[in-house]
């Protein structure tokens, strides 16, 4: 009897799983028909939360931004992906954000004084007027 470990699925040194993927257009595009679908989504990695590492962000070439959001049980994302090309699989899902401030995080997450790249890319993400689609995220790899 053979025993097959399979490790580091989630980290951006390993190579993708041939899968077809949506680019982040595509993603953003089609997103109010795949709510709550499993999707796979390869785009540009351009930040990653520094508040614990849960959070990714996408670009797509105009500049739209797609939140990326670590699932229960999944690693927090490698600050390595950024600016490399990340596929994600998981669930497209939707909310209807609050009305925001012109700030994007709390005082309490700008305690250091800084303000943080990952805060920049939520408010680019939330300027999408009503619903707010982001991917619940099983796992990504390194393209």
């Amino acid at each position: 009897m053979a025993v097959v470990l399979i490790s580091g699925l989630n980290s951006c040194t390993k190579k993708a799983a041939e899968v077809k993927a949506l680019s982040v257009e595509e993603a953003l595009t089609q997103a109010p028909d795949m709510v709550d679908s499993e999707v796979t989504i390869e785009g540009l990695c351009v930040g990653i939360c520094k508040h614990g590492g849960r959070k990714a962000f996408l670009r797509t070439e105009d500049e739209r931004i797609l939140l990326v959001m670590a699932g229960e049980g999944m690693e927090a994302f490698a600050p390595e992906c950024v600016d490399k090309t990340i596929r994600v699989t998981g669930l497209m899902r939707a909310f209807v954000p609050e009305p925001r401030e012109e700030e994007a995080c709390t005082e309490e997450e700008h305690a250091d004084g800084e303000e943080h790249e990952c805060c920049k890319h939520e408010a680019k993400a939330a300027d999408v007027p009503g619903i707010i689609y982001y991917v619940e995220a099983s796992k990504y790899e390194a393209m």
